[in-house]
């Protein structure tokens, strides 16, 4: 008895009118409210809500080759008060296309309906501008390519040095995207790797990988082992005229007369920037009767003078001996 006291007593704050009777009137209720918004659709304004993007649902095989999320316009209905209070973040728009339907070189045609739109309760999609999306589709693929180094400041290395390789890790990467795209990639290349001028041995460098637009690229970093080297050059300058060294001592007491060629040819090797910068005037091959002090003919090496304050070796002087003859003058 006293239980039944305490049940009655937590409801009786429900008035006796919705007590009585209570699924009949619930039901009542509910059909109250969609009379509600069935007749305020009808009797509703129209607005047209713009730019309102399409999210396209792909199959993976797939990549859209145009705008990633087109935009349309929708001419919606309702109460004015749903619509005063909506904008075009409270409609979405999805829609997928099927693979069964793509045909490859042709544009697929993705028709919207109003069942691709979600709208705000007591809204009504009346018309979807356009109504036809053209997507530019290609097929998804993927290939492996080599990597192709770029520099920056590449031309302040130190004079004679230079950039002999660069050795990636992986020395491939995954490219992909749209296979129209793709057939036309044969390398990527890597953001500029930093040179400075005081730079003379050899380094690693961690380096992004530049991806062409539409494509995605794995690892998207790697590895360079830039190879650092002195950069050199052999240069050969012929038709050089021999020069005589004669002792001071005794100069003008023989006629000195080549026999042989008067000229010579000289090779020389150094830092690339020095042997470019050099002039032929600065070669200077000559032989040295010093030593000679009496008459006859005799065979002498023909050496050779840079008049440079670089390093620069001569290689081979040719010829390397040349015959003279010493007269005495009287």
């Amino acid at each position: 008895m006293t239980q039944n006291v305490n049940d009655g007593s937590k409801s009786s704050w429900i008035p006796g009118f919705v007590r009585n009777d209570f699924l009949r009137k619930a039901i009542a209720l509910f059909f109250a409210v969609l009379f509600y918004f069935i007749v305020t659709s009808r009797l509703g304004i129209e607005e047209q809500i713009n730019n309102i993007p399409v999210d396209i649902d792909l199959p993976t095989t797939l990549v859209n080759l145009g705008a990633l999320a087109p935009r349309v316009s929708l001419v919606v209905k309702g109460s004015k008060g749903i619509l005063k209070q909506s904008n075009r973040t409270s409609f979405k728009i999805q829609a997928q296309v099927k693979l069964s339907d793509y045909i490859p070189g042709e544009v697929y045609n993705l028709r919207l309906t109003a069942d691709n739109v979600s709208a705000p309760l007591g809204v009504t999609v009346i018309r979807i501008d356009p109504r036809d999306l053209a997507l530019n589709l290609d097929r998804k693929v993927s290939k492996k390519v080599k990597i192709e180094p770029t520099f920056t400041n590449k031309d302040t290395l130190p004079q004679g040095y230079a950039v002999d390789k660069v050795v990636f890790q992986p020395s491939e990467v995954l490219i992909t995207g749209p296979e129209s795209i793709l057939e036309k990639i044969r390398r990527v290349k890597s953001a500029p790797i930093p040179l400075s001028s005081s730079l003379t041995d050899s380094f690693d460098y961690k380096t992004k990988i530049l991806k062409e637009p539409s494509t995605s690229v794995s690892p998207d970093k790697v590895n360079a082992q830039v190879q650092i080297i002195r950069q050199s050059r052999t240069v050969t300058i012929k038709n050089i005229a021999i020069q005589v060294m004669e002792s001071p001592g005794k100069s003008g007491k023989f006629k000195v007369e080549l026999l042989s060629s008067p000229h010579a040819a000289v090779t020389l090797t150094g830092l690339k920037g020095t042997i470019d910068l050099l002039k032929n005037e600065s070669v200077k091959p000559y032989i040295d009767v010093a030593a000679l002090d009496t008459e006859g003919t005799f065979s002498v090496n023909v050496s050779c003078w840079i008049n440079s304050n670089d390093r620069i070796t001569v290689k081979s002087i040719y010829p390397e001996k040349v015959q003279v003859k010493l007269t005495k003058v009287k």
